[in-house]
C-alpha cells in the first residue's frame, strides 16, 4: 500500500510517555436560528419519515459521542526525553500522534486555540514533513474471523454518513474492514462486528482478500479520497469503490482519477442526481433543449471555523457542500461550462457569496448559499428554472410547479426526497450486477474542475475566469 500523508506523523505510545497536560477541547457549534429540538424531531418525522428521522437522531448521538471528545495534550517521551504537543481524538487512544514540528527539547508553550484547531490526521502541517514512515505506529484492534460467500464491505472513513446511509443498504455484505482515524469510532458498538478495525489504511493488506467482490466505501477526509480510491482499486482484487463527495481536492487528484476512471468500478456519491423530481427536470430540460437560467437558493448547515472542512487542504465548503449543487447543474444541462464568476461577500464570506456558472449555450446557474436558515427545518433548497418554453419552481422538494409551453402541472410531496436512499440502492444493484455507473468521466471532470476553480477564484482578487478542461480530457 502506498504511504499517505498521515504516515508522516510521529507516534508516541501512552505507555512510553508522561502526560504533562491533558485539556478537553470543545469546539463551539453554531446553531441555525430558530433552532428547536422538539419541533425539529416532529418536522423531520412528518417531512422525511420515521426511518430518516431515527437515522438522523442516531447519527447526531453517534457524532456527539465519537467526534466531540478532542483533547489537547502535552507529553514527555520516555524514549527520547522530548516534549510533544497537539490535538488528539481521545484521551483513551493507546497511541498519540503529532506533526513533526510539535517536537521540542523544552517544555512547549500551550498553543492558542486557533493554532491547534486541526487534528494531525488531516494531513496538513505548516511545515513540510520530513519524518521517516517508520515513525508511524498504527492502532489495530482484534480481528474477528469472517468466512462467508457474500461480498465484502470495507469502509474507509466511518462517520455518521456511513453509519446511517451506507450500512443499512449493504447490511448483508461481510463487514470486513472499518478504517478510521478516530479511536472513538473504532471502539464504538456499531463497528465492533467488523473483522478489521484500524486507523491505518495500509492494514487492509493484512486481510488477504480473495477474488470475491470487495467494495470500498471512501468516506474519509476529503484530501484522501482520490489516493485511497486509486490505491484500493490497484491493490485489492475484484474491487469497486463508492467515493463520497467530493471525489478530488487538487488538480493532480482529478487528473489521476480521470485517467483511472472506469464506470464499472468507480461510483461517485452525489445523491441529488437520484431524486425523482430532479430526474423529471433532467428529462424536461433535455426535451426542451434550449438555454435557461437556474437560480438555487440554499439554506445550508452552519459550521464553525474549527470544522475540518475549513482546514487548508480540504477544499473549503465549496468542495464540501456547494459541490452538491454544482454537480446537479452538470447533471441537468447538456451544454459545456465555459466560465465561472463570484460575487464575493467580503464580510460574511463563502457561506453568503454568490457563485455563477456560465455555459456555452448561454445558460446560467446562480448558486446562492447562506447559513442563515431555519435550524428546525435543516438544509432547505429553493430552485427556479426559466427559459422561453419552460418555468419550473421547486419549494424544498415539497412542492414543484412545471409550466411548459402553456401547460402547467403541480407536484406535491409530504416527504422531502433528495435521493439519499435511492442512490445507494442504485449503486448496490449496479455493483452486484456488474453494470456501469450512470456517472460519466465528463461528469467527473466538469463537476470537479468547476468547484476547484471556484475555490481558487475565491482566494484570488479576480471575480471571474474561463474554464479550460483540456488537460483532463
Amino acid at each position: 500500500m502506498k504511504s499517505l500523508d498521515y504516515k508522516d506523523l510521529i507516534s508516541i505510545k501512552q505507555v512510553d510517555c508522561e502526560i504533562i497536560e491533558l485539556t478537553p477541547v470543545k469546539f463551539n457549534t453554531k446553531e441555525f436560528r430558530y433552532q428547536n429540538i422538539v419541533n425539529k424531531i416532529f418536522f423531520f418525522l412528518f417531512r422525511e419519515g420515521i426511518s430518516r428521522m431515527l437515522r438522523k437522531i442516531k447519527s447526531k448521538k453517534f457524532t456527539d459521542k465519537t467526534q466531540d471528545n478532542f483533547v489537547y495534550v502535552i507529553v514527555k517521551s520516555t524514549i527520547d526525553n522530548c516534549y510533544y504537543n497537539g490535538l488528539q481524538y481521545s484521551e483513551n487512544q493507546p497511541i498519540f500522534y503529532f506533526n513533526c514540528h510539535e517536537k521540542s527539547e523544552f517544555h512547549p508553550v500551550k498553543k492558542r486555540e486557533q493554532e491547534m484547531k486541526y487534528n494531525p490526521f488531516l494531513g496538513f502541517s505548516e511545515v513540510t514533513h520530513q519524518i521517516d514512515n517508520d515513525n508511524f505506529s498504527p492502532i489495530t484492534l482484534n480481528k474477528i474471523a469472517i468466512k462467508t460467500d457474500k461480498p465484502n464491505l470495507l469502509c474507509i472513513g466511518c462517520g455518521g454518513y456511513v453509519l446511517t446511509e451506507v450500512l443499512p443498504v449493504f447490511k448483508e455484505f461481510n463487514k470486513k474492514a472499518a478504517i478510521d482515524f478516530n479511536y472513538n469510532i473504532l471502539t464504538s458498538k456499531y463497528y465492533s462486528q467488523f473483522e478489521l478495525r484500524s486507523n491505518d489504511f495500509a492494514q487492509i493488506k493484512t486481510l488477504n482478500l480473495s477474488n470475491k467482490l470487495n467494495l470500498g466505501i471512501i468516506a474519509s477526509y476529503h484530501s484522501y479520497h482520490t489516493a485511497q480510491a486509486i490505491e484500493f482499486l490497484s491493490t485489492v482484487p475484484n474491487s469497486k469503490v463508492i467515493i463520497e463527495k467530493p471525489p478530488c481536492i487538487t488538480k493532480s487528484d482529478l487528473k489521476t482519477l480521470a485517467e483511472a476512471f472506469d464506470p464499472l468500478k468507480i461510483f461517485i456519491g452525489y445523491h441529488r442526481r437520484y431524486a425523482k423530481w430532479n430526474q423529471k427536470i433532467k428529462t424536461v430540460l433535455t426535451t426542451v433543449n434550449e438555454s435557461c437560467t437556474i437560480n438555487m437558493i440554499i439554506h445550508e448547515v452552519q459550521i464553525t471555523n474549527e470544522h475540518w472542512y475549513q482546514a487548508p487542504n480540504q477544499g473549503t465548503r465549496i468542495a464540501g457542500n456547494l459541490s452538491h449543487w454544482i454537480d446537479l447543474s452538470i447533471y441537468w444541462l447538456e451544454s459545456t461550462p465555459s466560465r465561472i464568476s463570484i460575487a464575493k461577500n467580503e464580510i460574511e464570506g463563502i457561506d453568503n457569496s454568490i457563485f455563477t456558472i456560465h455555459f456555452s449555450d448561454g445558460s446560467l446557474v446562480n448558486l446562492i448559499p447562506t447559513d442563515k436558515g431555519n435550524g428546525t427545518h435543516g438544509v432547505q433548497e429553493y430552485i427556479t428554472i426559466k427559459s422561453k418554453k419552460l418555468d419550473v419552481t421547486i419549494n424544498d422538494y415539497l412542492e414543484m410547479k412545471v409550466w411548459r409551453e402553456g401547460k402547467s402541472k403541480k407536484y406535491l410531496s409530504l416527504k422531502r426526497k433528495k435521493g439519499h436512499e435511492k442512490m445507494n440502492q442504485v449503486f448496490k444493484s449496479q455493483i452486484l450486477s456488474n453494470s456501469s455507473s450512470d456517472y460519466t468521466k465528463k461528469d467527473l471532470i466538469f463537476s470537479t474542475f468547476i468547484y476547484m476553480s471556484f475555490v481558487d477564484l475565491y482566494k484570488s482578487k479576480k471575480s471571474s475566469c474561463k474554464l479550460d478542461f483540456s488537460e483532463f480530457i
